[in-house]
């Protein structure tokens, strides 16, 4: 096997008139193909020599070289940890049966790093001794390679005894420090004549000997809009085939034991959600052919290939779908590498036919499609990816925080159905013992028949577990609520409160293509988490439109990446999680998180604060204009409805514009109803705030009567003493107006929950604009609103003891039965705003 592998790399550098064997070229560009098809630009760090110089090199300092940041972040990123594959090549010999390269390998005796690499999956030595001396390479014969072959199997041999002798995973580097560093990325090879396996560790993968090549690849890193392609592009360097450089027409790779070669970039048709793929052609500079790289979804590349010619290439098929359905159930991201040989010339006729298309005036684009279906039809398997997206710390506790608050989880991914349950599971939106019900069918009848049996099945259920509830409360939400009160319901944990709904994108698109929707949402409102895997953007984007008009919810759309921009607009409120996928879902979201965690805080903190806040201020402004208006309003009860005015204009003009607008404002924004610490340990109180939704009516009507008295207090109580004097209007209005805002800001400091040093600048600062205001008014005003006049109404109160019993009697009266209610709340029951059980009540008053 060695010497065919050495001979086909070898043909390929120096014979390239000389066919070598199908299999180790396609494992070669099954590589190439990695390091091509993608988006990914290169980018080359370099200090200026001014900067260079001012650096400060210590032995004992803690700044990381660019090496060590680059594997860093290569070794911690979401994406780029742990890629796996699954290249399953081969003709009709039975020398190399299954070729896996994953991250989960740990056996087998190691390679030297020097003297041996991986190339596409095989074998292949790096070393310069060994390769061959003649100049001229049409001369080259088999002799020369038989002969260092030979001499690379004793270089083999010499290694695999010095390694024998070494501590496993531990390196040495160039300045004879040692340094124990994890696993990494392994790649194994079974044989089924050999049976053997090997396993380079992370030392001989990232010192691959490439002296020549160091240069080249110093400072250089790899961007790219997803990380995916970045880690594929790095998987295929760690293995040899290095992408050196990408312009507009031109591809630069390294490749083993060949060094830079330059590829033409003819044409390259971009990924889109319909396609699932995307592809790209290249002339390869040593064979001079066109070579056409697909990659994309396994459903989507799987029909697209040619048939078999032999059988072994339609084993190849079902052992590579094997990899990928084990990789999906792993939680892996998959997708399938494929290739086409094209001849330059038809090439060439393919591009004209594309140009033309692309200037058509009408059926462009069913032109283009068509083209680009000819161009991706009839493809060899190369074989597959595996990208592990890695949850965040803190994933599965903020779900099931969320799930507590009370909210409906659905999960909609372009994943693959194993990939998605497995993600599912990993997050805890599923638990091991859920009943997980599957629809998933190419047919509108049968979409029908399923929603129906699976309903009248969950039904049937639900009529058999009503005696655990007791409620007409949604069984999920019931449960939850219990679940916080009551440790004794663990009886019915598979029978509540655990149920999965599952479908992919085409059942979908039969539902909402079918008049299925009432059916597929009554089956979806009955259980605690839906899936729906392999869904498209604007698939997203109708479920939840589809959710806000028929169930009439607010719905919450969370995502990370471009295919979630759709959904995120189309959504009540969208959270953009600011992540390795871009910033489109930041920049299209109301809210921007940048770790999945921070959503429990986002929701469960911010979310109920605002909702308080908002509902509080608008009761507030109701309650105050209504306390105003109610104040004048008794006034021309006394008056016989004249018209006459109790206060001067500038006083109606400013009291809700100037004098009371504040305070209220900074209570919304600072006030805290509940302490952050108990939101979070509590999660379920995120309900409360719709519990005093629904019971906003009442509370409205209380409000208001508690204004009307209010204010026959704060008019009563003046007018009455004021009865035996001579007081004119304004002298009368003016003591009037004092008491109603001292009231009004006395009924906002009840209601205030917390206060901060904002809180009390805002209403001592009311208060001081309206004495300032009212001094320099009475003071200047000398014609002001004739008749009546308010010069001197200020002076002539401030020396009338009558005034201060008034203004200290008036406000206790008015907020004494607020006061008492709420002291007698606050002591008796704490938790009387949030509806919440008492032992969690006293447990809030400690």
């Amino acid at each position: 096997m060695l010497n065919c592998l050495h001979k086909a790399v070898d043909q390929l550098r120096f014979m390239p008139n000389v066919s070598p064997v199908a299999r180790e070229m396609d494992i070669l560009d099954f590589f190439i193909a990695l390091a091509v098809c993608n988006s990914v630009m290169v980018v080359r760090s370099k200090i200026p020599l001014g900067q260079e110089l001012a650096i400060v090199r210590r032995n004992d300092s803690s700044i990381k070289e660019m090496e060590e940041v680059e594997h860093r972040e290569v070794e911690e990123g979401a994406k780029m940890l742990s890629p796996g594959f699954s290249d399953v090549q081969g003709d009709s010999s039975p020398e190399v049966q299954v070729l896996n390269l994953c991250s989960q390998g740990q056996f087998g005796d190691p390679f030297c790093a020097e003297e041996l690499c991986i190339v596409a999956g095989h074998l292949h030595y790096r070393n310069r001794n060994l390769r061959p001396t003649c100049k001229d390479p049409s001369v080259l014969s088999d002799v020369t390679l038989e002969n260092n072959l030979d001499t690379f199997q004793t270089a083999q041999r010499r290694y695999e005894h010095k390694a024998s002798n070494q501590k496993p995973h531990q390196e040495v580097d160039n300045k004879g420090r040692k340094s124990h560093r994890h696993k990494r990325q392994c790649a194994y090879v079974t044989y089924s004549n050999l049976n053997r396996g090997f396993e380079p560790d992370k030392q001989q993968i990232e010192s691959s000997g490439r002296e020549n090549e160091l240069e080249a690849e110093e400072g250089m890193r790899y961007e790219a809009r997803s990380m995916d392609e970045v880690a594929l592009v790095a998987a295929a360097r760690a293995y040899g085939v290095v992408l050196l450089d990408r312009t507009v027409h031109h591809l630069t790779l390294s490749l083993p034991g060949v060094g830079p070669l330059k590829f033409d970039l003819l044409h390259e048709l971009a990924f889109d959600v319909e396609r699932r793929r995307m592809s790209i052609v290249v002339r390869h500079p040593l064979t001079g052919q066109a070579m056409v790289y697909v990659k994309g979804a396994d459903s989507a590349v799987m029909k697209l290939l040619k048939d078999p010619e032999v059988p072994d290439q339609l084993d190849i098929r079902t052992k590579t779908q094997q990899h990928l359905n084990s990789y999906a159930e792993s939680g892996l991201r998959t997708l399938c590498i494929a290739k086409k040989h094209l001849e330059v010339e038809d090439y060439e006729k393919w591009s004209k036919q594309q140009r033309q298309a692309e200037d058509a005036l009408e059926q462009r684009e069913e032109l283009l499609q068509c083209l680009v279906a000819s161009m991706e039809a009839n493809l060899t398997l190369l074989g597959a990816t595996g990208v592990e997206d890695r949850l965040q710390d803190g994933v599965a506790q903020t779900i099931d925080a969320l799930r507590q608050a009370g909210l409906r989880l659905w999960m909609l991914t372009g994943d693959k159905q194993e990939t998605a349950l497995s993600v599912a599971y990993s997050c805890q939106l599923l638990q091991k013992h859920d009943n997980v019900r599957s629809i998933i069918t190419n047919s509108p009848e049968a979409c029908q028949i399923l929603l129906k049996e699976v309903l009248s099945d969950i039904t049937w259920q639900d009529r058999e577990t009503t005696h655990y509830t007791g409620s007409n409360m949604p069984l999920s939400l019931d449960y939850c609520w219990k679940k916080q009160s009551s440790n004794d319901i663990e009886g019915v944990d598979s029978m509540i409160c655990q149920r999965g709904l599952l479908l992919d994108g085409e059942t979908l698109e039969i539902i909402l293509n079918s008049g299925l929707e009432l059916d597929f949402l009554t089956l979806a409102n009955r259980c605690h988490a839906v899936l729906c895997c392999r869904a498209t953007p604007s698939q997203k984007a109708l479920v939840v439109r589809l959710v806000q008009k028929k169930l009439h919810a607010v719905t919450l759309a969370i995502g990370d990446g471009a295919n979630d921009v759709r959904m995120i607009q189309e959504a009540d409120v969208g959270v953009g999680i600011q992540g390795q996928e871009g910033l489109q879902a930041v920049m299209s979201s109301d809210f921007a998180v940048s770790r999945f965690k921070h959503l429990q805080k986002l929701l469960l903190v911010h979310g109920y604060w605002s909702s308080v806040r908002l509902t509080n201020l608008i009761l507030y402004f109701l309650y105050k204009n209504a306390m105003f208006v109610f104040f004048l309003f008794w006034f021309q009860l006394f008056c016989g409805f004249s018209g006459s005015a109790l206060l001067d204009q500038w006083y109606l003009i400013l009291f809700n514009l100037v004098f009371t607008s504040v305070p209220p404002l900074i209570t919304a924004v600072f006030d805290r109803p509940i302490m952050p610490q108990t939101l979070l340990k509590f999660p379920h109180l995120y309900q409360s705030s719709l519990v005093q939704q629904e019971s906003l009516i009442v509370v409205f009507w209380v409000t208001m009567m508690d204004a009307v008295y209010q204010s026959l207090a704060c008019f009563l109580l003046p007018y009455f003493a004021y009865a035996d004097s001579d007081v004119d209007l304004f002298t009368l209005g003016t003591p009037l107006t004092t008491l109603t805002m001292i009231t009004i800001l006395g009924h906002l400091a009840i209601e205030t929950t917390t206060w901060t040093s904002v809180h009390f600048a805002a209403m001592v600062g009311s208060l001081l604009v309206y004495m300032t205001f009212l001094g320099i008014y009475s003071s200047l005003c000398l014609t002001c609103s004739p008749p009546s006049n308010p010069y001197g109404v200020n002076q002539y109160l401030v020396h009338n003891s009558r005034n201060y019993l008034v203004c200290t009697i008036t406000p206790v009266v008015a907020l004494l039965p607020r006061v008492v209610v709420r002291a007698l709340q606050r002591t008796l029951y704490p938790g009387y705003k949030l509806r919440i059980h008492p032992s969690i009540s006293s447990q809030l008053a400690c």
